[in-house]
């Protein structure tokens, strides 16, 4: 039988989609909100961490303050709850202090998670193009020779996440779950090279084993 916490998180879940479904991001807004719900929810258990704060904060995340504290309002039970709901959602959208708690470390994991693998993938090239751009620069697609622009380019994105995200899980279990992640997005980039080398002759491309570790690296 469902808990009393577990039926307010329902509720608070059902009104969250309706709130981001017709916001501005409609169906990609709760999409991405869906799946960061269930993975911080997922974590949480893992770190034992508390998972209603971690889910409340997981879904009123994307929402702006006003909705974010409105919806809040409207959460029976003690106030230090949505305090903590709230703190966490603070918290996991700024620089976390080395005091943070476990429940703003899971849910940022959970959102940085969401940017990396295949749902990265998938995530940076729907973010958009910038209007006479393609998904990726012409002459240097892999920026060899040139500095990143994920404002502009899609495929500079998948390489910015790559770089970055990895590096800044907070927990154990999203650590292992970013470096399978990251394997995901290296493979992509390696075919993308594969396909690119007869298809752009003209443009600067990496070594056909760019990925593979070299006897003497680190791998």
């Amino acid at each position: 039988m469902p808990s009393a916490r577990d039926e307010r998180l329902a509720t608070l879940r059902a009104r969250a989609e309706g709130l981001l479904r017709a916001g501005a991001g409609g169906a990609l807004a709760w999409a991405r909100a869906e799946r960061v719900y269930g993975l911080a929810r997922h974590l949480a258990r893992q770190e034992e961490a508390d998972r209603f704060i971690v889910g409340a904060a997981a879904l009123l995340y994307q929402l702006p303050d006003e909705e974010g504290d409105a919806e809040l309002g409207r959460l029976e039970g003690a106030a230090e709850v949505a305090l903590a709901v709230r703190e966490t959602i603070v918290a996991a959208r700024g620089d976390l202090a080395p005091g943070a708690s476990l429940e703003s470390r899971v849910l940022r994991d959970a959102l940085a998670l969401d940017q990396l693998g295949a749902t990265g993938i998938a995530g940076a090239l729907l973010d958009g193009v910038v209007p006479g751009e393609g998904w990726h620069e012409r002459l240097d697609p892999f920026a060899l020779m040139r500095g990143l622009e994920p404002a502009r380019y899609p495929l500079d994105r998948i390489y910015a996440r790559l770089v970055e995200l990895p590096q800044q899980m907070g927990t154990p279990m999203a650590r292992g779950l970013a470096a399978r992640r990251a394997g995901i997005m290296l493979f992509f980039l390696e075919s993308l090279r594969d396909e690119f080398a007869p298809a752009l002759p003209d443009a600067l491309l990496p070594e056909g084993d760019w990925l593979v570790p070299r006897e003497g690296e680190a791998s």
